[in-house]
């Protein structure tokens, strides 16, 4: 009678010293015959494995993070010096000054918590810092809650909008009007106005510097209406006092916003061209 191959032996790891090896039952040929591997050798390869899993799961998560980051701050409407625009780099010497960038911190903080969004109108002379603030509330929204926001003047939003609509037209039975022209991602006029009005934050500056054609206004009343309907924070910078404000608006449109709007007045010198 033939003897049994034994299924355990002695066996001695290099690193770790005695242990016992076990002949592995598989039903793949390509192993039969083949013993188990030491022990701890085998824990700390599984070890090694988990953490480099863990480590190429954390630098791919990084890398979308730091993609849609990227992606975010391109859509945002930040260009230039304020896309560094921060609450740290606002010089508040002065307790207007301060009362204006903890009104604009205390903002970007309740933006999508459980109660409805706000506004913010933050009104004053040209140099005072309204763009840099709001554009700080944009900063904070993208880069430290994780939150989708945009800034964009009033003349950019129409431009966006006429850049979605083709040439004017007359069809066959003599109604003319514009043909819709796609942008290259395919978004059309009402798709623009759906993506602004639906941020979670959005920004419109410079309100009252030119008044643009009735078609324009009313792409910034649509968007504007939609945002207070939708109880969406909207951030309002302007030169204008409240009283030019609601000509601009409309008296139905400022009514509305004015009803949960925080107004920060900052009225103080212009700081461009000052030695600071």
């Amino acid at each position: 009678m033939a003897q049994q191959q034994p299924t355990e032996r002695d066996a001695v790891c290099p690193t770790h010293g005695p242990f016992i090896e076990t002949l592995l039952s598989t039903p793949n040929p390509r192993y039969v015959g083949v013993w188990s591997k030491c022990p701890a050798c085998a824990r700390e390869e599984q070890a090694a494995r988990a953490e480099w899993e863990a480590a190429a799961k954390a630098a791919a998560a990084a890398e979308e993070a730091e993609a849609l980051l990227r992606y975010r701050i391109a859509c945002s409407g930040l260009e230039g010096r304020y896309t560094r625009a921060a609450f740290g780099n606002f010089d508040a010497p002065t307790p207007d000054k301060r009362h204006a960038l903890a009104a604009c911190v205390a903002f970007a903080e309740h933006i999508g918590s459980t109660a409805p969004g706000g506004d913010l109108w933050l009104i004053g002379p040209p140099g005072t810092g309204k763009t840099h603030l709001a554009s700080a509330v944009v900063n904070h929204l993208i880069r430290r809650r994780d939150m989708d926001a945009g800034i964009f003047a009033v003349h950019e939003i129409t431009r966006l909008a006429r850049e979605r609509i083709g040439t004017k037209r007359t069809d066959s039975m003599g109604h003319s009007g514009y043909r819709e022209r796609p942008t290259r991602d395919n978004e059309t006029p009402d798709e623009l106005t759906d993506r602004l009005a639906g941020l979670p934050l959005l920004v419109v500056d410079e309100i009252g510097l030119s008044r643009g054609s009735a078609w324009e206004q009313e792409q910034i009343f649509s968007i504007l209406n939609a945002r207070y309907k939708n109880e969406r924070s909207t951030v309002l910078c302007s030169n204008l006092t409240p009283d030019q404000l609601k000509t601009e608006l409309k008296a139905a449109l400022f009514d509305r916003m004015r009803e949960r709007a925080e107004i920060v007045v900052m009225n103080w010198p212009s700081h461009r061209g000052s030695a600071s």
